[in-house]
């Protein structure tokens, strides 16, 4: 009697139900508990045997995001292609219904692409990772993150050679800048630490000892003398402005660790964009947090972004959205379209297009033209009472400041 029950429920889970089949077939999943992208949601054409899917086959989920390629047992294994409806792309090796091996990912609009090694859904072993604007790694990763030996290179013309860990150059390593300067020893967390040598523009070397970054004498550095005040912030903008990093980071580290908020965002934005410090995303969320916590809106929305994309920190839906969601109530229209997004795709929150209408809506009347676009097109999907809802907990919104949306 068990075992029947089992099956009668079974088969409520499949819109088609029936005996186990081998050979070709389709089958609808629906499954109302499973998450949007489980492999029991979705419609699957393809091979089967023993009532699984096996063999080559075609799985659609209810957003349009597709898998073509192998199956054994139900999951993804062998040769597969994996097209997200965001517009991100994976062609490889499947194991277990996991990334798995060899493969290449590549991101919306050609942001990034990466060509290498996978374990459990994460970039692992050797690969290749190049972003749009010129920024190359190859080398060795762990877990997701550049960890190993590898070349770090940009379109500036500097490059790093030696050893990381997770995502920071640590190690031996050595360094050259466009400019013709050259470091060759020890690094950690990202900075040269440690024993080192370095020759200058003008042919003058240094052989010595370093500590995060600078050459190290035996005495600390008197941070306070630098100086607090706001002059120090606007010569230290406007040196940023100007492209001379190495003066805006004198000005604003400084500033950054005594607390003030637009130092500590600036210097996320040297770290995260490599303007006169090396790239570095762990580093780069550590200051902008800082900046976050202190109530600045595009910090806040920085670090939700970087939560949503695993960039210097492991991918977080949730704390993605607590971040997005506290820009976005200071009115970032960036943010608000993020959240938008969510919605759309069921990331970190139910999936539910009335919402994802009603924050595209909101962002599109700040001018956010990605924004006015998604919400045009969702419309098409949805009912005029679904729209009539979403336009009305839109007015609700702004009525509200945005609070307790």
């Amino acid at each position: 009697m068990i075992k029947i029950i089992s099956a009668v429920i079974l088969c409520l889970l499949l819109v088609s139900c029936g005996p186990a089949q081998d050979g070709h077939g389709t089958r609808e999943y629906n499954n109302p508990s499973s998450p949007f992208f489980s492999l029991a949601s979705g419609t699957y054409v393809g091979e089967f045997k023993g009532g699984k899917r096996n063999g080559q086959g075609t799985h659609t989920w209810g957003d349009g995001t597709k898998y073509v390629g192998e199956w054994k047992d139900d999951k993804r294994r062998g040769q597969g292609t994996f097209r997200m409806s965001d517009g991100n792309k994976y062609v490889g090796e499947w194991k277990d219904d996991k990334r798995h091996g060899q493969g290449t990912f590549t991101w919306a609009d050609n942001f990034a692409k990466y060509v290498g090694e996978f374990k459990d859904n994460q970039l692992h072993g050797r690969g290749t990772f190049r972003m749009a604007d010129g920024l190359k790694y190859v080398g060795e990763y762990k877990d997701g993150l550049w960890h190993g030996q590898g070349t770090l290179s940009k379109a500036d013309g500097y490059k790093y050679v030696g050893e990381f860990r997770y995502n920071d150059m640590h190690g031996q390593g050595t360094a050259t800048w466009p400019t013709g300067e050259k470091y060759v020893g020890e690094w950690k967390d990202g900075w040269r630490h440690g024993q080192g040598e370095f020759w200058s523009v003008d042919g003058s070397k240094y052989v010595g000892e370093w500590k995060d970054g600078r050459q190290w004498t035996g005495k600390e550095y008197d941070l306070a003398s630098k100086g607090t005040g706001g002059g120090d912030y606007d010569k230290g903008l406007e040196a940023y402005e100007s492209g001379d990093f190495a003066t805006a980071l004198r000005k604003f580290r400084p500033l950054a660790e005594q607390g003030n908020v637009d130092a500590q965002y600036n210097l996320g934005r040297m770290y995260g964009e490599g303007y006169g410090v090396p790239l570095d995303d762990k580093t780069a969320l550590k200051w902008y947090t800082l900046a976050a916590e202190q109530g600045h809106a595009d910090a806040q929305f920085v670090v939700g972004a970087m939560y949503r994309y695993g960039a210097g920190v492991p991918q977080d839906n949730k704390t993605a959205l607590k971040w997005l969601t506290l820009a976005a109530e200071q009115g970032n229209a960036f943010a608000q379209t993020y959240l938008g997004t969510m919605w759309r795709y069921g990331q970190g929150v139910p999936q539910d297009n009335v919402y994802a209408h009603m924050w595209w809506n909101i962002a599109a009347a700040s001018g956010h033209k990605d924004a006015s676009k998604n919400r045009d097109e969702i419309a098409k999907e949805m009912t005029p009472a679904q729209i009539e809802k979403a336009e009305k907990l839109a007015r609700e919104c702004v009525a509200k400041k945005y609070k307790g949306c």
